[in-house]
């Protein structure tokens, strides 16, 4: 049940009336009479939301990146010229890694790249939409809060080790964290 609603960068978004530890990412979110409300995801501040489908959709067929399957709540700005966050330039989707390959890529989930914009850093490292994210410099990316805590704004500018499940095999590659663009 949807209990309250918070302001994001996309407009109102669910919050659920249900722990964020008890979600699944990713999983739909359905109203009582089984009509689709976005999909569940943990909120900046750990609680369980409904990503909206228009959210999603826009993620999915937009050219503009996104880091994470949720626009972050509106917070008081960082300190004046700093950025807030890394960027990527890549749209992540939790995923559980098929269990024949957990053994080669050393853990049970990720995130799968969805879109790369086109510029980007990721598109600049050669990451590839279908691509599993495992982890960046040695830090696993499957967390709940894991991208979240990674690209903080000390980051921009770095250059990171990505290590990626690829066809079945784990390929690794480097990315220069960059500056949101906008």
């Amino acid at each position: 049940m949807i209990h309250r609603f918070i302001r994001t960068a996309d407009g109102p978004t669910p919050v659920l009336d249900l722990p964020g530890d008890r979600i699944v990412e990713g999983s739909p979110v359905l109203d009582p009479d089984g009509r689709l409300v976005g999909l569940a995801a943990l909120g900046s501040n750990g609680e369980a939301v409904a990503v909206p489908g228009e959210v999603v959709s826009r993620m999915l067929t937009s050219n503009h990146a996104v880091q994470a399957a949720m626009a972050p709540p509106i917070a008081a700005p960082a300190s004046p010229g700093a950025p807030r966050r890394g960027y990527l330039g890549v749209a992540l989707q939790p995923i559980t890694v098929p269990e024949p390959l957990v053994a080669r890529a050393g853990q049970g989930s990720g995130r799968m790249v969805v879109s790369i914009t086109k510029g980007g850093p990721a598109e600049a490292a050669g990451m590839r939409v279908g691509d599993v994210l495992l982890a960046l410099d040695g830090t696993s990316a499957s967390g709940p809060h894991a991208m979240r805590a990674f690209l903080g704004g000390d980051r921009v500018g770095t250059t990171v080790e990505v290590r990626l499940l690829r066809d079945g095999n784990v390929v690794t590659t480097h990315v220069t964290v960059a500056v949101p663009p906008g």
